[in-house]
C-alpha cells in the first residue's frame, strides 16, 4: 500500500537530497582530479598538511606538541582542534597516506555540513526555501571554498564551524529565543580552531552587551556571552605554558612589519584591501590581475557585484538582518586586525573565506529583493525574475568550481612531483638511523 509522504517531511528531504547530491558530485570531481594526476595517491595541495599530520601523530602517540619524540615542544600546528581531530583519526588506525586521505575526505564531509548550515541560515533570515537552497548551492559551487574543503587542513573545519556559528547567531535573534545562547558551542569550538577567531567571538560578545543596553538601558554581561572569548584566550595561554611560546611560527614570524617594516606593511595592506574590495564588488575581472597573494583568483569568488546585492539585503531592518550585520562586523574586524600577516592572501585568501558563506546567504537575499523590484518596475513575475537571476549566478558558480578543480589538481601534482619524490628518495636511498 502506497502512503503519501507528509508535506513537511518532503520539504525537508528535498533540500537535504539536493545538497547531498551536489556535494557528492563536487567532491567526486575534485578527488578524481587529484587521483588521476597523482597515480592514485591522496596528496595534499600544500605540504603543510604533512607537518600537521606529524603533530597529530605526536598527540596520538603521547608526546603532544613534539614534532618528533624527545624534541622540544613547539606550537607549529596552528589549529589545536583540527590537530586533535587528526590525532583521533591516527589513533583509530589512519596512518601514513591513510591519514592524508582521511583529512581530505573529512573536509568533503565538512562541505556537506556547511551547506546544510547555510541552508538553515537562509531559512532563518528569509523564510524562503528558494533563497536558502540557492545560498547552499552557491556555497557548494564556489571554487575557492571547494578547494579549501578538499585541501585537508584546518580551513574545512573552520568553514563548517563559522557557518554553524552564523546560523546559530541568527537563530538566537528570533523573537522566541531572546535568552538563547546556542551560538556559544560553535563559537567556543571555532575559538579552539583558529587563533584569529578570538577577535570574532569577542566582537560578538561585545555586540550582545551593546544590544542588551540598547534594549533595556542597562549594561549587563552574561557568562555565555564571554565564554567563547575565554576559550579563545585559553589556547595561547596553554601554548605558552606547554611550549614556551603563545604563537611561535603561527603568527609572530609572519608579521609584515617584522619582515618589511611598518611603512612597507602599511602600503601593502592598503593595496591588498583595495584589491579585496574590487574583487567582491566587481567579481569577474581579468584573472591576470593580482588580489593580494591570491594569484588572480578573485574573479572566481562569486558572481559579479556580490557586495551590491549584499547591501540591498542589508536594507532589511529585521532582527535577523541586524544580527547578520553584527556577525559581518565581527568578521570585518577580524580580517582588518590580521591583515598585516605575510601570508594573508595565500591560497585564494583562505583566511578570509570564513566570511564568504554568510555573504552568499545575503547575496541570495539581495537577488530576491531585486526580483521584487523588477516585478514592481518591469512587471516581471517575482518568481521568474528570481529564478533567472539565480540561474545566472549558478552559471558563474559552475565556472568557478570547474576552474578550481584544475587548480586543485595542479596543486596536488606539484606536491606529488616535488615532496613525494623527496620522501621516496629518503625512504629508498638513505640508510636507516
Amino acid at each position: 500500500m502506497n502512503e503519501t509522504v507528509p508535506e513537511a517531511e518532503a520539504s525537508e528531504r528535498g533540500p537535504f537530497l539536493f545538497i547531498a547530491v551536489v556535494c557528492l558530485a563536487v567532491s567526486a570531481l575534485y578527488i578524481f582530479a587529484m587521483l588521476s594526476i597523482t597515480d592514485g595517491h591522496f596528496i595534499p595541495q600544500v605540504s603543510d598538511l604533512y607537518l600537521i599530520a606529524q603533530y597529530a601523530k605526536g598527540f596520538a602517540e603521547g608526546h603532544p606538541f613534539q614534532y618528533n619524540p624527545g624534541e622540544a615542544p613547539t606550537t607549529g600546528a596552528t589549529s589545536l582542534l583540527h590537530t586533535l581531530f587528526l590525532a583521533a583519526a591516527y589513533f583509530i588506525g589512519f596512518r601514513g597516506e591513510g591519514l592524508i586521505a582521511f583529512a581530505i575526505v573529512s573536509g568533503a564531509c565538512f562541505a556537506f555540513f556547511t551547506a546544510l548550515e547555510i541552508h538553515r541560515a537562509g531559512l532563518v533570515i528569509s523564510g524562503s526555501r528558494g533563497i536558502a537552497t540557492l545560498a547552499a548551492a552557491l556555497v557548494i559551487l564556489n571554487g575557492p571554498l571547494a578547494w579549501s574543503f578538499h585541501y585537508g587542513a584546518d580551513i574545512a573545519l573552520v568553514l563548517f564551524l563559522s557557518a554553524w556559528l552564523f546560523r546559530a547567531w541568527l537563530q538566537d535573534g528570533n523573537d522566541g529565543a531572546k535568552d538563547s545562547s546556542s551560538f556559544v558551542v560553535p563559537a567556543c569550538l571555532l575559538a579552539l580552531s583558529r587563533p584569529e577567531a578570538l577577535v570574532l567571538v569577542a566582537a560578538l560578545g561585545a555586540w550582545l552587551v551593546r544590544d542588551e543596553h540598547r534594549r533595556s538601558g542597562r549594561w549587563r554581561l552574561r557568562l555565555p556571552w564571554v565564554a567563547p572569548t575565554f576559550a579563545a584566550l585559553l589556547v595561547p595561554v596553554a601554548f605558552r605554558l606547554l611550549t614556551g611560546s603563545a604563537a611561535n611560527t603561527s603568527f609572530s614570524q609572519k608579521l609584515l612589519s617584522a619582515n618589511w617594516g611598518l611603512f612597507g606593511a602599511a602600503v601593502f595592506s592598503l593595496d591588498y584591501w583595495t584589491d579585496i574590495l574590487r574583487g567582491v564588488l566587481l567579481g569577474f575581472y581579468p584573472s591576470s590581475q593580482r588580489l593580494g597573494f591570491g594569484g588572480g583568483s578573485a574573479p572566481y569568488f562569486a558572481a559579479p557585484f556580490l557586495m551590491v546585492f549584499v547591501f540591498l539585503a542589508l536594507l532589511d531592518r529585521s532582527k535577523e538582518m541586524r544580527r547578520a550585520v553584527g556577525f559581518l562586523f565581527g568578521a570585518l574586524l577580524t580580517a582588518l586586525l590580521v591583515t598585516p600577516t605575510i601570508h594573508l592572501g595565500v591560497h585564494s585568501n583562505r583566511y578570509l573565506l570564513f566570511a564568504l558563506p554568510p555573504l552568499l546567504v545575503l547575496f541570495s537575499v539581495g537577488l530576491e529583493k531585486t526580483a521584487i523590484w523588477m516585478e514592481a518596475g518591469l512587471s516581471i513575475p517575482r518568481r521568474e525574475a528570481f529564478r533567472r537571476l539565480g540561474a545566472l549566478a549558478l552559471v558563474f558558480a559552475g565556472l568557478s568550481v570547474a576552474r578550481f578543480a584544475l587548480v586543485y589538481a595542479d596543486s596536488a601534482a606539484s606536491v606529488y612531483r616535488k615532496d613525494e619524490a623527496l620522501f621516496d628518495f629518503i625512504r629508498t636511498r638513505l640508510p636507516d638511523t
